[in-house]
């Protein structure tokens, strides 16, 4: 990576306010993390497959990231399956993409925007923001049937963004 400016963290820090004023307006109370530059917005009083967000600005690096984070975990029995469901769900994705690891069973999805030498608008982090939302609800219930050993991967994916 190259090696950040002031410049670069002057807009870093511009956009860390940016996406705290998007969180906030969106209705949901960011938290500060023990990382500088990361608001975590906790999910787990709601009735959802997602625990949590993480909102992670990389300050010097003009980077944001958006993830939202799965409250089950893969065990190792279901890992290949997850691992393959994660496989399937991203080579239908535009934006953004599931990513699971395997030495803990997590399971999150990652939206994020270079903004190099341009500012990170609200618009911009709203879209990143419902980019991930739309793909998180649209395989949502396919990866619990898969987490929880209810069908395979290729049968979740196959009744992905169905009602039950």
């Amino acid at each position: 990576m190259a090696t950040p400016t002031t410049t670069a963290r002057s807009n870093g820090l511009l956009a860390l306010k940016t996406v705290e004023t998007v969180l906030t307006s969106i209705g949901w109370e960011p938290e500060r993390t023990d990382v500088e530059s990361v608001f975590r917005v906790d999910f787990s009083a709601d009735n959802i497959p997602v625990l949590d967000a993480l909102a992670d600005v990389r300050v010097d690096f003009e980077r944001f990231l958006f993830y939202l984070n799965f409250r089950d975990r893969a065990t190792p029995q279901s890992r290949a399956q997850i691992m393959e469901f994660v496989t399937r769900a991203n080579s239908e994705l535009i934006v953004g993409n599931f990513e699971l690891n395997l030495d803990d069973g997590s399971v999150r999805f990652k939206s994020s925007i270079d903004f190099t030498g341009a500012q990170l608008t609200e618009p911009l982090v709203r879209d990143a923001i419902r980019s991930a939302m739309d793909a998180v609800e649209y395989f949502a219930d396919a990866f619990v049937a898969v987490v929880r050993g209810e069908k395979s991967a290729l049968q979740a994916l196959a009744s992905a963004g169905t009602s039950k």
